[in-house]
C-alpha cells in the first residue's frame, strides 16, 4: 500500500467523501435589558445628599447639588435623543430638582453667613 491509500482517520471509511464539522455559531447577544442609567440614579441621589448637607458650610450642598443638575441634565438630553429610556425622566427630573434646592440653600446658607459676620463685626465696634 502506498501512503495515499491509508486513510487519515481510522474511522472513517474508505472511499468516503470526509468533511469536518462546521465551526459552532457564536452565542447570541445578550438581550437588551431596559434599565434605569446610572446617571439618572447618580443624579437623585447626589440631589437628595445636597438637600441636608446645606448646613455644613455649604460646600458640600454645593458640589453634590452641581453634580446633581449635570448629571440631570445630561440624563435628559439622552432621553431627549432616544438613548436613554423613558422610564428615567422620572429620577432625572426628581435629582436635577433637588440639586437645584441644594444650590440654593448653600446660596442661601453663605448669603446668611456673610450677613451675620458683618453684623457681629458691626455689634463689636460699637
Amino acid at each position: 500500500m502506498s501512503g495515499q491509500d491509508i486513510p487519515s482517520n481510522p474511522s472513517e471509511p474508505q472511499g468516503s467523501s470526509y468533511t469536518p464539522p462546521a465551526a459552532p455559531s457564536p452565542p447570541p447577544a445578550p438581550p437588551q435589558v431596559e434599565g434605569t442609567p446610572g446617571l439618572a440614579t447618580a443624579s437623585l441621589v447626589l440631589g437628595i445628599v445636597s438637600l441636608p448637607t446645606c448646613i455644613c458650610y455649604g460646600c458640600p450642598s454645593l458640589i453634590c447639588g452641581a453634580l446633581a443638575i449635570i448629571f440631570g441634565g445630561m440624563i435628559l438630553s439622552q432621553i431627549k435623543q432616544g438613548e436613554a429610556p423613558e422610564s428615567a425622566r422620572g429620577l432625572a427630573v426628581a435629582g436635577l430638582s433637588c440639586g437645584i434646592g441644594g444650590v440654593v440653600l448653600s446660596g442661601v446658607y453663605w448669603i446668611l453667613q456673610v450677613v451675620g459676620v458683618g453684623a457681629m463685626l458691626m455689634m463689636e465696634n460699637m
